[in-house]
């Protein structure tokens, strides 16, 4: 099996709906997560500098996709490094979604990680990625909603947004 390297659509769209709920136009202000973080556009939080997102700022609607282009490059590489196990396109985007919100560390050292690498197809993958639900120490509905996403695409290789949440 060819290594894969790069998301397809389905990352990005899973990205869009969780990060700006697919209007993103009302994220070219600065704002701050569930995490207290202050982001803009698609979940930037540094800029492509390295200088971190302040409050007032504000883009444009070309700069928030250039900068998802330069924070998913970082998110694929570390997924293309970190997974030795063959993975399909679908469990790719799944773990890209992932690492983009959490980072690259979280993801590395994550049980997840391990269990993938161990077998790709092991059913406790699924409660691996809803272990993943808390924003400054506390249960998010919509990192909840995310994950579900993310370990649906990964095991069943298709996008779904839509669970009960009880």
């Amino acid at each position: 099996m060819t290594k894969i390297t790069r998301v397809s659509k389905n990352c990005l769209s899973l990205i869009e709906e969780f990060e700006c709920a697919g209007n993103f136009r009302n994220f070219l202000q600065a704002y701050k997560c569930p995490a207290g973080k202050w982001t803009i556009g698609m979940g930037t939080t540094r800029y492509s500098g390295g200088e971190r997102v302040m409050p007032g700022d504000v883009i444009t609607e070309q700069q928030a996709y250039e900068y998802l282009t330069h924070d998913l490059a970082t998110a694929e590489s570390a997924v293309a490094y970190a997974v030795t196990a063959d993975i399909s396109q679908d469990q790719f985007d799944a773990l890209v979604s992932f690492t983009y919100n959490l980072g690259v560390l979280a993801f590395r050292n994550s049980t997840l990680l391990k269990v993938i690498n161990k077998n790709p197809q092991d059913p406790s993958i699924e409660r691996q990625f809803g272990r993943w639900i808390l924003a400054a120490g506390k249960v998010e509905p919509g990192l909840i909603r995310r994950r579900m996403s993310e370990a649906w695409l990964f095991t069943h290789g298709e996008l779904k947004f839509k669970f009960d949440i009880k």
